[in-house]
Order: C-alpha cells, then structure tokens, then sequence
C-alpha cells in the first residue's frame, strides 16, 4: 500500500533551506536530528475495493481524529503519510555516468516516536485517577518502520500506533493490551469514553548518515468499548444491557457491506461480522470461547 509523488523541486529546497539545513563545501544538503527534513502529513483514510486488499491510492482524505474500540482490537492502526522535504543531491556535470553522486538525502525511515497525553482524564474512566487497575499507564513507546523515502517524494504505511506490546529498554511492555485490561475492570466499560493525545514523530537516517526526525504532529483518539459495533436490528425485549447485542450471534452479514481494513480503528462495522470471526477462531481452536452476550469476545 504505497503511493509515491513527486514533490515541486523549488517548494521543497525552499523548505529545506527555511529549516536550516546546511550545505557543505561540495555541494550536499544534509540534516540534523531537530531539523523537518521529514514531514509527517496526516492519517489517509484507507478503503478495501471489493474482496482485494486495502491500498493507499492517493492522499486526498485524511482522518482528523482517530477511534480505538477496545472491544474489537487493542492495537490502533494509523495510516501514515510521510513526506521527506529534501532536495536530491544527484547531479550531472558532464555525460559520463562516472560523474553521478550518491543520493545522499535519501532517508530510512527507522521508527515512529509515540508520547501519550491523556488531556486530563476524567476520574471515572479506566485512565483516571479512581480506576480499577492501578498506575498510570505507560506514557511513551517506538515502533519500528522500515520505509525508504528518495529526496522530494512521499510515501503511505500502515502501522500500529498504539500497539498491543512492544519492546521498551528490552523489555516487552503492554501498551493496547494494558488499555483493555482498564476497560475490562470497569463494569460500565460501554459508557466509558476517553480522549486522547498520541503525539506522533517519525525518525530516519539518511545516506549520509545524519539523523532527521520529523515536527511533533498531535493526533487525537477517542478510545471507547463497542462504539464501533453497529446493531442494527436490537432485539424487541431487553431484559439487561448486554442483551441488546444478543442478536449479533445470529445476524447475517451483509455481502454488500464492505469488510474494515482494520477493525477496531475508525471504521464502523455490523456487529454480526465480529461475531463470525468470533465462531470462526473458536471452532478453530485459535481464539478465546465467544461471549454469547456480546460480541465479539475477548481477544
């Protein structure tokens, strides 16, 4: 799922040269660490064409703030579109092929830099105060990227900003699977709502060997338990909360509604469809026993 454009050349050597970079005696642009050689641009809103694989096929819309249901996945994908600002450092002098230089401001893209800012939250939510787990939740954490970036070009990846563990000082550390043990306590998890700040960077080496690492981009999240599961066709009698997802278990799924790219995070989905994935994995021994008063199971 990659798109690649060609930036304007004088648009970008002008934000290169704002920024601060420096050119050496020879004629290269390189960039250090604080420096926005790399723009991170926004969230691209992803769509699956029929049964095929979701794709990036070009940056036009983007999602302005982010939902996580935990009732569905502990991991919050985010589609990243990044751009790297630097102009290119190859040039010709004559018509020898010898005298081609090396790209050096084409970047690797090594990881994206994840603070978590809970913007005050409310004492009645799993991240405040009065919750039934205890301790501040881990407030900041890296995902590896892989992702090569040419001077003056922009690329799409899917990866999970909120993962559900990832190594930090060596040591594997709970991150989405921490937030749903928090839900899971509550006993009004349904009701529970609280927005987020993740504040985003990514980080890159380029040929040259400097570090780039792009300006801070806030991206708020809403994170919630089951706000992304549509029921459509409540059942007539509701003798206690969870009974109003009783009929997910025998809901149809609709061939004509298009499968999310990635449950859980922003698009909305029929009920019936996490409830098949539930009796799929269960029959199959490679998921949890399915609650039959809500759906879909734990994870």
């Amino acid at each position: 799922m990659k798109a690649t454009f060609a930036l304007p050349a004088a648009a970008a050597l002008a934000a290169v040269l704002l920024s601060g970079l420096s050119v050496t005696s020879c004629g290269y642009f390189y960039a250090d660490q604080d420096t926005t050689a790399l723009q991170l641009v926004g969230n691209v809103v992803v769509k699956r064409e029929g049964d095929g694989p979701c794709s990036v096929t070009e940056f036009a819309k983007y999602y302005d703030e982010g939902v996580l249901d935990l009732a569905v996945s502990d991991e919050f994908a985010f589609n990243m579109h990044v751009r790297n600002l630097l102009p290119s450092t190859v040039s010709f002098t004559g018509n020898s092929a010898k005298q081609l230089r090396q790209e050096y401001n084409k970047i690797t893209l090594q990881r994206m830099l994840v603070t978590l800012d809970l913007t005050a939250p409310t004492p009645n939510t799993p991240f405040g105060q009065k919750g039934t787990v205890t301790g501040a939740p881990v407030a900041a954490w890296s995902v590896p990227i892989q992702l090569v970036l040419e001077p003056e070009s922009e690329k799409g990846l899917t990866l999970p900003a909120v993962p559900s563990r990832v190594a930090i000082s060596g040591k594997l550390t709970d991150i989405g699977r921490d937030w749903r043990t928090r839900w899971l306590a509550d006993a009004k998890r349904t009701e529970r709502k609280q927005r987020i700040i993740l504040q985003l960077q990514v980080e890159g080496v380029t040929l040259g060997e400097h570090t780039v690492r792009s300006d801070t981009f806030d991206y708020p999240v809403t994170v919630c338990w089951g706000c992304l599961i549509n029921q459509p066709t409540p059942p007539s009698v509701i003798d206690t909360p969870d009974d109003f997802w009783r009929s997910c278990s025998t809901l149809a799924f609709p061939k004509e509604v298009p499968l999310p790219c990635y449950p859980g995070s922003q698009d909305p989905v029929v009920c019936g469809y996490y409830c098949f994935l539930c009796k799929t994995r269960e029959a199959q021994g490679t998921g949890q026993k399915c609650d039959p008063k809500f759906c879909p199971p734990l994870l």
